[in-house]
């Protein structure tokens, strides 16, 4: 746990942003998992039924396709976040490079190393999301395909 607090200081508040933007999106999509029912399609004894269960599943789609598109924005802002961090971070070495005489190693390193642990979190927290919304959008379009849309 020291190593991660650690490694939220490094990266400051941005990199703490990235990591809220990946619990958001892969809580939703966990969510979307665990949500489903897994009881198979009955037959609807009544045409009241039957379009119950059709507004049901076509609630269920419209929720879903809410949930996709979310997923997909916090995928589209965490490189975004990781560029603010890359941004900082080289900022914050250039004003030590203006406030010094002879730059130390190690303070220079601080503020590439947030420029760089900010870039990678923003691009793993952007691959994983997205690949986590593909995969929602096949299950979306599959179970569109079986009935739920008219």
């Amino acid at each position: 746990m020291s190593e991660l607090s650690a490694l939220a200081q490094e990266g400051g508040i941005v990199l703490l942003s990235i990591f809220a933007a990946s619990a958001v999106g892969w809580s939703l999509l966990l969510w979307e998992v665990l949500s489903r029912p897994d009881a198979p399609r009955v037959a609807a004894r009544s045409t009241l039924e039957a379009e119950l269960l059709w507004l049901a599943a076509h609630e269920r789609l419209a929720f879903d396709r809410t949930v996709l598109r979310v997923v997909g924005a916090l995928a589209a802002a965490a490189p975004l976040l990781g560029l603010l961090g890359t941004v900082l971070g080289m900022m914050e070495t250039f004003a030590f490079l203006g406030r010094a005489d002879v730059p130390r190693a190690d303070a220079l390193a601080g503020g590439v190393s947030q420029a760089l642990v900010t870039t990678q979190a923003g691009l793993i927290v952007a691959l994983t999301l997205l690949g986590g919304r593909i995969w929602l959008a096949r299950d979306i379009e599959h179970r569109s395909a079986l009935g739920g849309e008219r």
